[in-house]
């Protein structure tokens, strides 16, 4: 008995030391390379996952009592803190941040700096991914590239998935020491977030080219939500509870024109409903509140643009108000939906144009472009090397979105170029086409597409042939390379 009893001591102080040197390798390769940087600094600095150090740094460093809104970019994107702060008389810390992160590592690290008498609100991106235990280890190195004090506590929660991409980061890293660091343009940039962590980007209209990502579908029904998520969840509340700390579940705003063709009232008062019974905590808002207009939102169906924040801060000050018992509604000036920034012909090559076949594309009796559907007859005799979608229809109307499996009668095109008039790509836009070695994007990140799931894996790239790269103007690399779904296809990028 004795003797098995110190085997199996030994077997467990075999495997703490095993995991010691994992950890202590996978730190020394992180460090080591660190030193290798010819400035000394960070590679990733700049990029806009980077401010999660910024994030968690002012969430453990306040004391007091302080609300804490946990999430993705629709919170990053979704509040005026300063606001929430004043008219509820507490700290405030905007700890939403990319979702490609995921939510657990976000509920993870808020863990660290909440306090007795903190309260937090969760309010996640209602999708599969958000609501699962999926961790994005390629955005979250980045992160501790920024800053490295976040290393000991994401290893300590997804230490596993950290070291299986850490090749891949390191290789990554380097390749940036000839071209120099990221430093993306326009709104996916760490300079861009206030102390409170709110991005201060100005955003005055909706910039999608039909006022909302035709790639992303809501699609409101209780099982979008993991079991194993909801048992990690309901053990984060539980856990808090015990220290003193309040959690409450909010929700994510959602541009009314992205939901699910069968979403009714009656559906989306089951998917609240699923939630009061089913979270360990208190769900404050309702759900239609935050189905907000379209015209509220920027460049993506989460995203809110100047006014959407107002419209969207004053909506969770009154639900927090009211659990709190706080007498009384807060009523902002909320500005009227800007819109969208406006459209109309575009300039460009319509060679090519007889060769599709479209459809308009409305908002309301507006009609904002044509939508590529399929192949003309006209096609079906091409035998060309090289293709370009055209501008704009025979008529003048500008073509805006590429349909997915729509170019695969295109057999012989082996390189195609996309204008700046293409606002949207829907997944597997080239499947089919045999010989495409070169997609050539005249466009910036302007250009809608989805983030990769489980139908399509490869999202827009789903089905085109092994080996074509895609070609982009060297000054929107960058940009690319970091934005909140263009980044997802970075493997797809010639060098």
């Amino acid at each position: 008995m004795k003797k098995s009893l110190r085997a199996i001591l030994l077997l467990a102080l075999v495997a703490a030391l095993t995991f010691n040197m994992m950890m202590l390798s996978s730190c020394n390769l992180f460090s080591s390379d660190q030193e290798e940087d010819d400035d000394g600094e960070s590679v990733y600095k700049n990029v806009f996952v980077a401010a999660l150090g910024d994030k968690y740094e002012r969430l453990i460093s306040i004391k007091e009592p302080k609300i804490a809104v946990v999430g993705g970019s629709s919170v990053a994107f979704g509040l005026n803190s300063a606001l929430i702060a004043r008219h509820l008389d507490r700290e405030v810390v905007n700890f939403g941040l990319f979702a490609t992160l995921g939510s657990k590592i976000m509920l993870d690290l808020s863990e660290d700096g909440l306090n007795e008498g903190d309260i937090v609100v969760f309010a996640p991106e209602l999708d599969e991914k958000t609501l699962s235990l999926y961790f994005g280890a390629r955005a979250a190195w980045q992160a501790i590239d920024a800053s490295p004090a976040l290393y000991d506590t994401v290893w300590t929660h997804n230490g596993e998935e950290l070291q299986a991409e850490e090749e891949s980061f390191i290789e990554e890293k380097k390749s940036y020491k000839e071209d120099g660091a990221p430093d993306p343009s326009g709104v996916y940039n760490r300079r861009n977030f206030n102390a409170y962590g709110d991005i201060l980007y100005d955003r005055p209209y909706n910039t999608m080219a039909l006022g909302y990502d035709p790639n992303t579908i809501f699609d409101l029904k209780p099982e979008i939500m993991s079991e194993d998520f909801l048992a990690y969840f309901n053990n984060y509340c539980a856990r808090l509870r015990e220290k003193g700390i309040t959690v409450y579940f909010s929700f994510c705003p959602i541009n009314d024109k992205s939901l699910a063709e069968d979403t009714t009232p009656e559906s989306l008062d089951a998917m609240e409903q699923y939630l009061i019974d089913n979270l360990n905590c208190p769900v404050i808002s309702s759900i239609e509140d935050y189905i907000m207009d379209w015209g509220y939102f920027y460049d993506t169906n989460l995203h809110l643009n100047n006014a959407g924040v107002t419209a969207r801060t004053e909506t969770l000050i009154n639900d927090l108000r009211a659990e709190m018992g706080i007498p009384g509604d807060v009523i902002l000036d909320i500005p009227e939906p800007p819109g969208l920034e406006g459209s109309g012909a575009v300039d460009g090559d319509n060679t090519h144009a007889n060769l599709f076949t479209y459809e308009l594309m409305k908002n309301g009796d507006t009609v904002l472009g044509a939508k590529i559907v399929g192949l003309s007859e006209a096609a079906a005799s091409f035998t060309g090397k090289e293709l370009t979608i055209p501008a704009s229809t025979d008529d003048g109307t500008p073509v805006i979105l590429i349909e997915g499996d729509v170019l695969g009668g295109l057999k012989t095109v082996e390189k195609i170029t996309i204008g700046a008039n293409i606002g949207s790509m829907a997944d597997a836009a080239f499947r089919g086409c045999d010989a495409l070695r070169e997609i050539h994007v005249e466009f910036g990140t302007e250009c809608l597409v989805s983030v990769p799931g489980e139908k399509e894996p490869a999202g827009l790239m789903e089905g085109a042939p092994t080996g074509c790269l895609i070609y982009c103007d060297e000054k929107y690399r960058e940009d690319f390379l970091n934005h909140y779904t263009w980044q997802h296809y970075y493997k797809y990028f010639a060098k």
